[in-house]
């Protein structure tokens, strides 16, 4: 997923399907903007927009059903133990159990202090019966909150926990694995818990930068440096970090990273060419470039399975 409002699929990750959702070449902060993407049950999760919130779903990959409201845009959109669950500017969060009707707390099923939080959620991953967010609070510090998922209270079955902030750098993704949520953001930026976000440590990695995507595999963390041509990995549960260089005869700016089958896909944006370039690694150290095509940059990406006739 990517902006304007752009998406390509792909069954192997070197060829790809570029749909493109086509709202007169709009760019930027907009009412069209993708944000992030989860994945869950067969079934893809989109969330954007701006001034308004957007959330779109699919379970082939070619057919979206679209929720939108008034009440400002959406970061992210994760899935588990039965529900869908988006986060997004202003502290907002909706839920659902088929990722097309959608619960707003508040209205009327919790009070209105609950769905308040002095910032804005980015990312969202699920572990341990409990959804994770993160974000930036208005002064553009870090932001951490808990809602935990208790499916015998139907009445409110995701509760929110007090909000964590601090005076470090915002927070702009987060997964979970290994049993510790591992979030990361700006200024090289790595926070990592093992007590189901209750507490967290942070380190920043000496080599900076805006770090704005995560996945895990194999073992395996590897987090991409946003405009630049870095990743960063670790095997030890995120106590520490080696940087990698993807490709060194180009001027590669990160883009978006994921895990499946067996292999990180990565995307990276190269600005002399303008095209965007996808890459695959199995150990997150070696990369291998499978395709290059001209376009926007994609910077989400999500893996999973669909009900799919899309011809790769």
């Amino acid at each position: 997923m990517g902006d304007p409002i752009y998406r390509a699929a792909s069954g192997d990750g070197s060829r790809w399907v570029y749909p493109v959702w086509d709202r007169n070449g709009v760019v930027g902060d907009n009412d069209w903007h993708l944000r992030g993407v989860g994945h869950g049950n067969n079934t893809f999760v989109v969330a954007g927009g701006s001034a308004l919130g957007r959330i779109f779903s699919t379970t082939n990959g070619r057919d979206w059903v679209e929720y939108s409201d008034n009440r400002g845009w959406f970061g992210d959109a994760e899935y588990g133990q039965g529900y869908y669950f988006a986060v997004g500017g202003n502290g907002r969060w909706v839920y659902s159990t088929d990722a097309e009707r959608w619960t707003i707390p508040g209205l009327p099923t919790f009070p209105a202090h609950e769905t308040g939080t002095s910032g804005n959620f980015r990312a969202v991953a699920y572990g341990n019966n409990r959804f994770v967010a993160v974000g930036n609070t208005y002064g553009n510090n870090g932001l951490i909150r808990s809602f935990v998922v208790d499916p015998l209270q139907p009445s409110r079955p995701i509760q929110a926990q007090i909000a964590l902030t601090d005076s470090r750098t915002r927070l702009d993704a987060v997964v979970f694995a290994e049993n510790r949520f591992v979030a990361v953001g700006e200024g090289g930026r790595i926070a990592l818990s093992t007590d189901s976000g209750t507490t967290w440590a942070n380190q920043n990695l000496p080599e900076g930068g805006y770090l704005g995507s995560i996945a895990h595999g194999n073992s395996t963390f590897v987090v991409i440096s946003n405009g630049r041509g870095y990743v960063h990995i670790s095997r030890n549960g995120g106590q520490s970090w080696s940087t990698h260089e993807v490709n060194r005869s180009l001027a590669l700016a990160g883009s978006g990273i994921t895990f499946g089958d067996g292999v990180f896909i990565a995307t990276f944006y190269h600005y002399g060419t303008s095209t965007m370039r996808v890459y695959r690694s199995s150990d997150g150290m070696t990369w291998q470039e499978i395709s290059a095509n001209a376009g926007a940059p994609i910077n989400l990406l999500s893996f999973g399975s669909v009900v799919s006739d899309l011809q790769y």
